[in-house]
């Protein structure tokens, strides 16, 4: 049980959670959401590999600035 699903399971108030998987799927996610909208790369901490958004341009600026960053260990891991 990841963490998300344990806070959930205890009525912990949890943030909808959506893996991206592309740049098109990014923008396809962003014109139903509300904004400002938090952009996390997966396996990251302590604030690295994070971005914030205030619209759907910068969520897809932010995911293609956080993917373009990553190490190819991190690629790998994905």
């Amino acid at each position: 049980m990841g963490l998300l699903s344990l806070a959930g399971s205890l009525n912990i108030p949890v943030p909808p959670t959506v893996a991206l998987t592309s740049e098109q799927n990014a923008a396809d996610c962003a014109r139903s959401w509300s904004f400002p909208a938090v952009v996390k790369l997966d396996g990251t901490n302590g604030g690295r590999g994070v971005a914030v958004a205030a619209n759907p341009p910068e969520l897809v600026e932010a995911y293609r600035r956080l993917c373009r960053n990553t190490s190819a260990l991190s690629n790998l891991k994905r």
